[in-house]
Parts: C-alpha cells; sequence; structure tokens
C-alpha cells in the first residue's frame, strides 16, 4: 500500500517535521548537533505518552548522558547497531532489541552511533508534568516548563551561565 492511501489516523513517519541537534545549552550540543528527531506523540495526538523516531548518524549521541526525575523511558533499536551507555557500562544494542529505564532506577544513560552507519530508534516516554533531567556526567540539570522550554541550571541549582 502506498504511504498517500494511508487515512487517519495512519501516517508515514517520515513525513513529520524534523527537529535536528539536542535541547541543552551550546557548549554541550556537540554530541547530538546532527541528531534528527521526529516527534511523532504530537502527530498522533496523544497526550500522555511521547514517540519519538530518532536518526543517529555515525560519531553522534541522543543527548548528554542522562537521567529523568518523574518519566520512565524505553528505546527499540529500528535500523543498525547503536551504543547504549549507562552508570553500568556500554553494551551494543543491534536492531530488534530494546532497552527500559524506569523512574525507580534513576540509571542515566546514553544512545550513541560508533558505526559508520545511521542508526534508527524509537524513543518512547510519558509526559509527566514536572518532569526534568538530571545529567550524569557534567554539572547541569533541565527542567521543564510548560512552554516546552527548558530552564537549564548547575547541580547546586544556580543558574547555568557559561564563559
Amino acid at each position: 500500500m502506498a504511504n498517500e492511501r494511508l487515512k487517519s489516523p495512519a501516517f508515514d513517519s517520515m513525513t513529520v517535521n524534523a527537529h535536528v541537534g539536542i535541547n541543552c545549552p551550546q557548549f554541550y550540543c556537540e554530541i547530538g548537533k546532527e541528531r534528527i528527531k521526529h516527534i511523532l506523540g504530537d502527530v498522533l495526538g496523544v497526550t500522555n505518552l511521547d514517540v519519538n523516531l530518532v536518526h543517529l548518524r555515525p560519531g553522534q549521541g541522543s543527548s548528554q548522558g542522562l537521567r529523568h526525575t518523574k518519566q520512565d523511558k524505553s528505546i527499540y533499536i529500528l535500523k543498525d547497531e547503536a551504543t547504549l551507555i549507562t552508570d553500568e557500562g556500554e553494551q551494543n544494542l543491534p536492531s530488534g532489541t530494546c532497552a527500559g529505564f524506569s523512574l525507580d532506577g534513576m540509571i542515566s544513560h546514553l544512545v550513541g552511533n560508533g558505526s559508520d552507519a545511521m542508526v534508527d530508534h524509537l524513543d518512547a516516554d510519558d509526559r509527566t508534568t514536572g518532569d526534568g533531567v538530571e545529567y550524569s556526567d557534567i554539572d547541569l540539570q533541565a527542567e521543564f516548563v510548560p512552554e516546552k522550554d527548558y530552564l537549564f541550571v548547575q547541580k547546586d541549582g544556580t543558574p547555568f551561565q557559561h564563559s
């Protein structure tokens, strides 16, 4: 069936506007500056679940290593092989594998691409109000605000400033 024949609620995920880069202060964005993310949950009209199609170019990562403060999260590798980096170390995730991060576990994570090919994965989490992230390897944390912006502060709560 050709994509032009799809009827709502189905749609071609590649037609969803792509966001390039990651949300963090410029100083820390190098790892994900070329990450491509299609926010599918918005198109689906779902309000309790966030689903994203993510493409990682070679040498790129999903973000700095982080853990959510109020959300569970899962990833599913669609194409090629990703490297999952957590507090417990690194492991390769070939296509067809998944990983999950429960709030109870508080494990920081980063999905990276050490291969020569594009890695595609699905990223799903809930849309818990008041969620934030704590970055594991840098002095930074972020609070989500209702307008979908981020307030970045250092771990001691002082506003983030980079000179």
